[in-house]
């Protein structure tokens, strides 16, 4: 878990830099362009100021920050669960909702079940082909943790996860 929050204060001080950056560049714009300018000279004042990158910089270290919090309450949740805490106990210690401690905890058990089958697949080469052909589908397709499987189905009549919504009812029109 300590190189978890390591990495994420590091992507903390990496998202804070990015932010400053970023804050300089609109600032330096700001005093730049004047009142009642055209907008292609606001557009090129921001090209020189490189607006742009600075803002892909806040994107990324934003992502990688969001990466290392998630890792992080895994971790949690994880060691949380391992120690027999409820999910409402956890849920509270972090500040959010059961319901995502709940897909934490489901992801934490995909994650724990699948290192156990890579290991039980590197000690044996008959045990390792079962553990694997329970754990992935045989078309190639992966699982999703709490994702139904009658979801993902592709056979006739089965639920679809990506149903398209109804359509709404036509709009009469007064002649």
């Amino acid at each position: 878990m300590a190189r978890g929050t390591r990495d994420l204060i590091e992507s903390t001080g990496e998202l804070r830099a990015a932010l400053l950056a970023y804050k300089k560049a609109c600032e330096a714009m700001f005093r730049a362009v004047e009142p009642g300018q055209p907008a292609i000279s606001t557009l090129e004042t921001m090209e020189c100021l490189k607006i742009r990158e600075h803002r892909e910089a806040v994107t990324e270290a934003m992502a990688e920050f969001e990466a290392a919090r998630h890792r992080v309450r895994l971790e949690l949740v994880t060691a949380a669960q391992d120690e027999g805490r409820n999910l409402s106990d956890v849920a509270r210690a972090l500040g959010v909702s059961r319901q995502l401690t709940s897909r934490l905890g489901i992801e934490a058990k995909g994650k724990k079940r699948e290192g156990e089958q890579r290991l039980t697949a590197s000690g044996s080469s008959s045990g390792g082909q079962r553990a694997e052909s329970r754990c992935a589908p045989a078309d190639g397709r992966t699982r999703h943790p709490g994702v139904l499987s009658a979801a993902r189905s592709t056979a006739p009549g089965s639920l679809r996860a990506t149903t398209q919504p109804p359509k709404p009812a036509p709009v009469s029109r007064a002649p």
